[in-house]
Parts: C-alpha cells; structure tokens; sequence
C-alpha cells in the first residue's frame, strides 16, 4: 500500500507542472474591434488630488503631448492606440510585447525579486533607444493571468488621447492584468499615483485577433502623424 502511494505520489509530481503551474497561451497579435455597439475600452472616473487638477488644466495637447516628438506619453498610451496592432510573445524567463504605435518594444522579465534599484526602462523604440517615461517593468503569472508592475515612471502623462488625459509622476505605479475571454483577449489596467489621484485610475479593454498584418508606424517628428 506505501509503494503504491509513492508511486501515485510521484506520478501526480510529473504531471503537476504541465497542469497546476502552466503558464496561460497569450501570444498573438491584437486588435481593437470597431464593429456594432462594441465597447472596446472604458476608463473609471477621474479622481484628482489638487496637484492633479492642476496639472489637467494646464495641459495643452499641441505643446505638452510627447506623441509630437514620436514618444508615447505613458503605458496608457501604447494600449489606447485604435488603430495600431499589438503583438505578445511568451518565453520562459520573459514576456515581450511589441506595439505598431511608436514602434515600440516592451521586455517584461518574469518572477523578479523586485525592481532592481539601478534599473534601464523596460521599453525602447525601433532604433533601440530606451524611452524613459514608460518606467520598468517586471511580471509573473497568477493563475491563468499574466501580471505586469510597472515603477520608476518619469513625469509625463499616462495617455494623451481624446478626453482620457491624465498626467503621471515618478511617484506612478501600474499593474497590467493580460488574460484570454474565449478568442478575445482582456486587458485590466490599475494606476495608482498618490500625488496625483485620489483613488486609483481603472480601465479595462477587449481585443480580439488581428485581421491584418503587423507593420511599422513610422511616425515623424515634425507633426506626430503616421
């Protein structure tokens, strides 16, 4: 009865890994879905410090948006690009995501112990050069989950689209939550600046899979359009 409990015992220890602790298949290409009443992206409601308001109502989009210099602004950002396709590779010790918007490139190291505290951002542009304001990031999986903690942001602005705008602070932090709904993939997103909010920033989005080619954005410097 021992021997056969072992063996039971060791068998459930073989199978395990490729069961209880697989890692959830993310990898694809992405993009948002325009048709019918599809509601593809939707941020909580705006809870400012008095330091935030400020900065909101200082902002001019022709002179402080960062996207005129070929930059992307923030995280927020890269994700809330309608018209661009993003793609996810999963490796063992890594996950990179690349997005058309910018031409930008995100390496996201799993299962750190922490944030290094001298670290090189986590994301670079198609000439390699790192850009600051996106922070570092590290990530690990929970469940069928991927998590993604991003810190060390620079003063900038989470996203500079329509009326979603909302400035950040070194002081940002963000987690990314990547999952799959059905073929779809969820994308749940918390920011927390305690200089600049109140209460956190939420939004969520749904993508779906490419219908078209990934290609380059090849944004110019002069006027920000692609």
């Amino acid at each position: 009865m021992y021997k056969k409990i072992l063996r039971i015992f060791f068998g459930f220890l073989l199978i395990a890994p490729f069961t209880l602790f697989a890692q959830p298949d993310l990898e694809g290409t992405w993009m948002v879905n325009w048709t019918g009443k599809y509601i593809w992206r939707e941020y909580s409601e705006k809870k400012t410090t008095a330091e935030g308001q400020r900065r909101l109502d200082g902002y001019n989009v022709l002179v402080d948006d960062p996207s005129l210099y070929c930059i992307p602004s923030g995280v927020g950002r890269l994700w809330d690009e309608p018209d661009t396709l993003w793609r996810l590779e999963q490796y063992e010790d890594r996950v990179e995501i690349y997005y058309e918007a910018f031409d930008t490139k995100r390496i996201i190291k799993l299962d750190q112990n922490g944030h290094p505290i001298d670290f090189v951002p986590s994301t670079i542009d198609i000439n390699g050069n790192y850009i600051e304001n996106l922070g570092h990031s590290i990530g690990w999986y929970d469940g069928d989950t991927l998590v993604i903690e991003t810190l060390g942001f620079t003063e900038s602005y989470i996203t500079t689209l329509g009326t979603n705008v909302f400035p950040q602070s070194q002081a940002l932090r963000s987690i990314e939550r990547i999952s799959m709904v059905g073929d779809n993939v969820s994308l749940e997103i918390s920011y927390f600046d305690p200089i600049l909010m109140t209460e956190p920033l939420n939004v969520s989005y749904i993508y779906i899979p490419a219908q078209y080619e990934f290609s380059v954005y090849g944004c110019i410097p002069k006027d920000g359009e692609h």
